[in-house]
């Protein structure tokens, strides 16, 4: 079987353009899906990443950190697709099992590495998909309804737990971006939600009034979204010229 590498271009302290080889991976997929958080710096240049492996009993997350260097990676759960948070020295983990249906997982840990058993956040009898760990103790996912919707979903845990909220309900949701800008003093989030083959439409979320107003409107796929401290918001996606493009 070919082994792909994975290599991760990081310019936190080496030279414009110098590539560092950390891990490499059977699965090709092993950092795929754009919008999901796959490096966080945590304590000063202590770095952690993430990523998809393959085993003899199916995908792996595996994670791998830098302190003075890279170490070697180390598994951190069976599953596949992750999504990762550190806020307040603690590190969260989302990620997606299947076994009847496709599940999202939630662990978490501290410096130590001594990782929680991983806990079921979704449904456990529909079908969920792409986690994104997006602000202080909230997850999303898409969720499959029994009707054949889709469900854009938003998930509380730690001081939060026990809580979930339907954002979006669409025939479709293909794609989804949310830009926070992590602090708990900036309650705010901001959507690029791609709904069908060629739509993007933004949202922004005011979440202590739970009100959605609508920004903007277009065609192309493969939103992404930013969010800074004050209101400065920005749109990213590929338009229907193959375009990159930003609002």
């Amino acid at each position: 079987m070919r082994i792909n590498i994975l290599i991760l271009l990081l310019s936190f302290s080496y030279a414009l353009n110098a590539q560092t080889l950390i891990a490499t991976t059977k699965d090709p997929n092993a950092i795929a899906n754009h919008n999901q958080r796959k490096i966080v710096r945590a304590n000063g240049s202590d770095k952690f990443v993430v990523f998809t492996d393959s085993s003899e009993n199916g995908p792996v997350i595996k994670g791998v950190k830098y302190e003075e260097g890279w170490g070697e990676p180390f598994i951190l759960a069976e599953g596949k697709n992750p999504s990762l948070g550190f806020h307040y020295n603690q590190y969260s983990l989302a990620f997606e099992r299947e076994d009847s249906v496709r599940k999202i997982y939630l662990s978490v840990a501290y410096d130590d590495f001594e990782w929680s058993d991983p806990i079921c956040i979704s449904d456990t009898i529909l079908d969920c998909r792409n986690p994104q760990i997006t602000s202080f103790y909230t997850l999303s996912y898409i969720q499959k309804n029994i009707d054949g919707t889709e469900s854009l979903k938003e998930a509380y845990y730690g001081f939060k737990k026990n809580k979930s909220q339907t954002i979006f309900n669409r025939d479709t949701i293909i794609d989804y971006a949310i830009a926070e800008n992590l602090s708990l003093m900036d309650d705010y989030s901001l959507f690029a939600i791609q709904f069908d083959n060629d739509s993007i439409i933004s949202f922004w979320e005011g979440s202590w009034k739970n009100d959605f107003n609508k920004l903007y409107q277009s065609t192309g796929t493969f939103p992404g979204a930013t969010h800074n401290y004050g209101g400065y918001d920005r749109i990213l996606y590929l338009n229907q010229s193959n375009q990159i493009v930003i609002d």
